[in-house]
């Protein structure tokens, strides 16, 4: 009988330095299997060096770090990123191979069976909603950000391995494809059930993406736990500060009639548009339409027909978290 392993990683004092200068001090952290752990912390604050040392791109210089139980030092290099996959801010897909090429790089590298990977590649994209018959022989240059970020997640998840590192995987994405991508991964965890060590400078989706959470600052954990316990218990002034700037209201659940209001919007001078979308409708809620690149229609409670767009609603965004727009509604 296979005993299952509540530890997935494990630093005991590990140390770090890049030419001279301490990053990581001391880290004593531990990695629970099979949960999405978010490291979060501002630019520079040694969170993806962390991130690094567990597939070693970069080595510490004191310290252990164990994965499963054994020594990272006792793995093979290359078992030891077979076993991981790992997704980046610079999707990294290469260019001169279709998406399913880029899907099957590691399996092909594990002599899998090519009938068996072109089916897992199938299914692989039909879980991100890129379907292979559209999606299977495009180049990366025919993705839009949003898909080749599905795509990237797709080849991290290809060879099965059973832990993920994403660092900052979706910061570069524009926020409707951000919310949706978060979305994405949340409902293939509930299924995969992998290990997943998550990067981000973002309190938010610290608090949206990870069953447990780390708060890094200058090369320190600050406080690790659940959520509602860092919320509801920060351990240091700096974990409290970070909670303090966490934004509350979540902008994509503004309603298109928000948009509207806001004046991002459009009026539309053309009478005959017939397909009306509800201005009650959360921006979330039609934010596949719109990265889509396809145009909605909404009618104002005085007649007016408005049309909103995605970069109407990037326009509204930008605006929200600059404070300058309450969006209530009337």
């Amino acid at each position: 009988m296979t005993v299952e392993r509540k530890t997935a990683i494990e630093f005991t004092h590990v140390q770090k330095k890049f030419g001279g200068k301490e990053v990581i001090a001391d880290l004593n952290l531990t990695i629970p299997s099979n949960k999405i752990f978010a490291l979060v912390g501002p630019s520079g604050s040694g969170k993806t060096t962390i991130l690094k040392m567990i597939n070693a791109l970069v080595h510490p210089d004191g310290g252990e770090i164990t994965i499963n139980g054994k020594s990272l030092t006792n793995y093979r290099l290359q078992d030891l990123r077979w076993k991981i996959g790992y997704v980046l801010q610079q999707i990294a897909l290469f260019p001169n191979m279709t998406v399913a090429q880029n899907v099957a790089v590691i399996p092909e590298m594990k002599k899998s069976d090519k009938a068996q990977l072109r089916k897992m590649t199938e299914k692989l994209l039909s879980q991100v909603d890129l379907p292979a018959e559209k999606y299977a022989d495009r180049y990366p240059r025919e993705l839009s950000g949003g898909e080749a970020q599905r795509v990237g997640i797709v080849r991290a998840l290809a060879a099965d391995p059973p832990m993920i590192l994403m660092d900052e995987p979706f910061s570069a994405l524009d926020p409707i494809s951000r919310e949706q991508l978060q979305k994405l991964v949340l409902r293939l965890q509930a299924k995969l059930h992998k290990t997943i060590v998550f990067v981000t400078h973002d309190m938010n989706e610290a608090l949206k993406m990870g069953d447990m959470l780390a708060i890094v600052y200058q090369g320190k954990i600050q406080q690790v736990g659940s959520p509602q316990e860092l919320q509801n218990n920060p351990a240091t002034d700096y974990v409290a500060r970070f909670f303090a700037n966490t934004q509350k209201k979540n902008s994509l659940a503004a309603t298109l009639s928000s948009v509207i209001k806001s004046g991002s919007a459009e009026v539309v001078q053309n009478k005959q548009i017939h397909v009306l979308t509800n201005g009650n409708q959360s921006i979330l809620n039609e934010g596949k339409t719109l990265s889509a690149g396809k145009t909605l229609y909404v009618k104002d409670k005085q007649g007016v027909t408005w049309m909103i767009n995605a970069e109407t609603v990037l326009r509204f965004l930008t605006d929200q978290e600059g404070g300058k727009i309450n969006g209530n509604e009337e």
